[in-house]
């Protein structure tokens, strides 16, 4: 069995268990009660089980495997576990967590990006920046998110308007700091991968991307390219 016929299967068993996981936690719910109004959350979630393929049939366009892998891994530990189960509420850790992986994550989902849309000359560098300013850009928009539900709504995703005199702000500087975090982290594993040659995950996401696109890239080029 191909590498490639592996990561769909698990793709295919992550988004199926996500899928009959949400639904199961939405009969809970019915059933028992939802005084923290849990419900929409796994609506959200199962919603969220089925899109990529929704999309796919759609645009008549297969995703990465790797895409959607990292896609399915961040739906269930935010979306899923987060939200619906209700771990953001009993940690409030755990949210930074999460926005830890996602300044991670992003920055795969914008080398993708890169490879899509710039040309396959770019120097590495550039495409760094495109993967960095991508994934700051998700912090950003995501927090503006939390702020005006928290403000239009009446939600508390940016947790209570004021804890101990320290107003809401502190909380979207946390995000961002540890979304960053990861950035670094990523940014580290894209330079010793261009001056080392060595995969790091960064060589099998274009060519995962390629087996999906047309359009070929590389980032093993050399500086005077």
């Amino acid at each position: 069995m191909t590498k490639q016929k592996t990561l769909s299967i698990i793709n295919i068993t992550l988004a199926t268990m996500l899928a009959l996981a949400s639904i199961a936690l939405f009969v809970y719910y019915l059933v028992a009660g939802d005084p923290n109004k849990r419900i929409p959350s796994c609506l959200f979630s199962l919603a969220l089980a089925i899109l990529p393929y929704v999309l796919q049939l759609l645009f008549r366009r297969k995703f990465s495997n790797v895409m959607l892998l990292l896609y399915f891994a961040y739906v269930i530990l935010s979306a899923y576990v987060g939200s619906a189960v209700g771990v953001y509420k009993m940690n409030t850790w755990y949210d930074k967590i999460m926005h830890f992986l996602s300044g991670y994550i992003a920055c795969y989902v914008g080398l993708i990006i890169a490879t899509r849309t710039v040309s396959k000359k770019a120097h590495p560098w550039f495409v760094l920046l495109v993967c960095i300013m991508f994934s700051f850009s998700c912090a950003c928009v995501w927090e503006i998110i939390e702020y005006s539900c928290d403000t239009l709504l009446g939600t508390t995703m940016q947790g209570p308007h004021i804890v101990d005199g320290v107003p809401l702000v502190t909380d979207t500087m946390l995000d961002m700091l540890v979304a960053f975090v990861g950035i670094l982290l990523y940014t580290l594993q894209y330079i010793i991968h261009i001056r080392t040659h060595k995969n790091l995950l960064i060589d099998y996401t274009i060519h995962d991307w390629e087996l999906h696109t047309p359009i070929s890239f590389s980032l093993n080029q050399k500086d005077s390219d």
